[in-house]
């Protein structure tokens, strides 16, 4: 099973008009420890940047499932979902309660090159 981190890092960025920002990204990243994922995100990010380079957030992701929509490897474009799913059987509005309550949550990623 992959664990899944959600990495935070801050650089300065090279804009079109030859300003410097400093800006920050968020990134998913498949790995096995904070370790792991932080020297990842380092790894990924170091040929594109110049200067100070960090790491600002780390937390763990609770992912149920990854689906690909796109048909290029290189999709660049991910989105994170938040799914409900839930049976409603509407008797009264004491039902309609309990039944939100015992919705079931399921936070997705889709991969995909446009939204349509």
């Amino acid at each position: 099973m992959s664990t899944w981190f959600s990495v935070r890092v801050m650089y300065e960025k090279l804009h079109e008009n030859g300003m410097k920002k400093k800006v920050k990204e968020l990134y998913l990243i498949d790995a096995l420890s904070f370790t792991e994922a932080e020297a990842r995100a380092i790894g990924e990010m170091t040929p594109f940047t110049e200067g100070d380079l960090r790491v600002t957030a780390m937390k763990i992701e609770d992912i149920s499932e990854i689906f690909n929509q796109s048909d290029n490897e290189k999709a660049d474009k991910w989105y994170r979902v938040k799914v409900m799913y839930m049976t409603l059987f509407i008797e009264s509005r004491a039902s309609l309660k309990k039944d939100l309550r015992s919705s079931l949550f399921f936070k997705i990623v889709l991969i995909v090159n446009t939204l349509e």
